[in-house]
Order: C-alpha cells, then sequence, then structure tokens
C-alpha cells in the first residue's frame, strides 16, 4: 500500500477515536450536570416542605420565657431562720387545742348556749385564745421577726423553756376554770405570765438588734405592750376573784381584760405583719 494512503487512513482513524472521546467526555458531563440539578430540585422541595409542616399556625409578637428549672429557683432556706423545731412545737400545740376545742364543743354544744359568764365559756374560751390563738402567734413570731426583720433570734433555748411554761400554764388555767377552782387558776396563770414574760424579753432583745426599724417591727412592738398590759389585767382579775380588793365591777375587768387581748394584741399583731 502506498504510504500516502496508509498515513490518510491513520489521520481517519485518530479523528474517529478523538470524536468518540469527546462525545463520552461530553455524556459524561451532561449526566453529572443532571444528577446536581435534581440533587438541587429534591434538596429545595424538601426545604419547601420542611418548612410548610414545621412553621406554626400563629407566631407571637412576645419573646419567647426562658424555661425555668423549679430546682434551680426553689425557695432557699433564710440564714436568719431559726430551728423549725422552735415554732412547729407551738403551731401544733395550737392546731391541737382547735381540735380539742371543736370536739369539746360537739359534746357539749350546752355551752354555746349558756350565759358568758360561766365556768364552762371561760374555760372553752382560754383553750381558744391561749392554746389556739396565742401559740400559732407565738410560733409564728418566732419564725417571722428574724426572717422579716433580717436579724438572728435573741435565743432559741428561752423559746423551748417559754413553750413548757406556756404549755403547762394555759393547760391548768382550762383545768381549773373548768372546775372554777379561782386560787389554782391564778398559781398557773403566774406559770403562764412567766412564760409570757419570756416571749416578750425574748422577741424585744430581738427588736432591738434588726438593722433597720419599720412599721413591721414597731406594730410588733405594739403588739407585746398590749399583750403585757392584758397578762397584767388576767392576773389582777384572778386576784381580785380570790380577795375581793378591786373596786372596779367584775363584768367591766372581764370585758376591758378581752378586748386588750383581742383588739390590742391578736389584732395588732395580724394587720400589723399582713
Amino acid at each position: 500500500m502506498p504510504a500516502k494512503a496508509r498515513n490518510k487512513r491513520m489521520e481517519a482513524s485518530s479523528l474517529t477515536f478523538d470524536g468518540n472521546k469527546s462525545a463520552a467526555a461530553l455524556g459524561r458531563t451532561t449526566a453529572r450536570r443532571a444528577a446536581i440539578g435534581t440533587d438541587q430540585a429534591g434538596n429545595a422541595v424538601a426545604e419547601k416542605a420542611r418548612d410548610q409542616f414545621s412553621a406554626p399556625a400563629y407566631v407571637s409578637d412576645k419573646p419567647k420565657q426562658p424555661v425555668r428549672n423549679p430546682a434551680r429557683f426553689s425557695a432557699v432556706p433564710s440564714p436568719h431562720a431559726p430551728a423549725v423545731s422552735v415554732s412547729l412545737r407551738f403551731i401544733v400545740t395550737g392546731m391541737l387545742s382547735l381540735f380539742t376545742g371543736v370536739t369539746w364543743l360537739v359534746f357539749r354544744p350546752d355551752i354555746l348556749a349558756a350565759y358568758h359568764y360561766n365556768q364552762y365559756v371561760i374555760a372553752v374560751t382560754h383553750l381558744f385564745t391561749l392554746g389556739w390563738i396565742t401559740s400559732i402567734i407565738m410560733g409564728a413570731m418566732y419564725q417571722l421577726v428574724p426572717v422579716a426583720l433580717e436579724t438572728k433570734l435573741h435565743s432559741e433555748r428561752l423559746a423551748r423553756r417559754q413553750f413548757v411554761l406556756h404549755l403547762i400554764g394555759f393547760a391548768g388555767m382550762v383545768w381549773m376554770f373548768w372546775i372554777w377552782d379561782m386560787k389554782q387558776v391564778g398559781h398557773f396563770a403566774s406559770i403562764l405570765g412567766v412564760g409570757i414574760g419570756l416571749f416578750v424579753y425574748n422577741i424585744a432583745r430581738t427588736l432591738k438588734s434588726i438593722p433597720r426599724w419599720n412599721g413591721i417591727a414597731a406594730a410588733i412592738a405594739s403588739a407585746l405592750f398590749w399583750l403585757s398590759f392584758t397578762l397584767l389585767a388576767g392576773l389582777y382579775l384572778a386576784a381580785a376573784k380570790c380577795w375581793a380588793f378591786s373596786p372596779f365591777d367584775p363584768m367591766a375587768q372581764m370585758h376591758a381584760h378581752a378586748h386588750l387581748g383581742v383588739v390590742g394584741f391578736m389584732l395588732m399583731m395580724i394587720v400589723g405583719v399582713s
């Protein structure tokens, strides 16, 4: 075969091979672009569907409140609070006195219909006023005064001793009123008076150490004054019953004693700390 013809055939084969190679490369490029386009279209459809189903029906303009951990924001005991047992024993005594008084009236409803100046009415009245209300107030004061006024209770040991005197005093008074032994009422009232004196002294010394004097402290101090005055009026009334030396009418003395306790002490304490 002549050399010229052989060269032409080789050039034609080379062109054919290059064309096939270019066509294959073009096909691969086209397929890759098509795959990329498909992936982008699929991603766009997926994002649109996700936005459609996850978008809230209503979006508030208010900023979202942070989620609070209840354990993190739990109440922290005040460093000024005394031991729980100091207040708890008074409060438990008060609730037991309330239960006892209500049970007493359930079995003796005639007491409610009787004249108010008789031994049974006076006994039940002192069970409620001294055993229930006064015990609850004393227990609350031992806890509230140090926490609210940011100071330490003067003496927890004094408060525990006062509780014993308070319990013996009012329980003995209630029983002696029931059997109408006024001399023994005076004896148990003296024991109660010593306990109340310890209470007044303990709270007064606590008030003396507060960093800032405010309305709550003034109301508590006023209530302590009226509590002391109520105690003195009650002791005077019991002594006058035994020895008949008082120039005042017994009914007027009893009414004065009751108003001093209810309005002067209890109401002043409740309104002052509320």
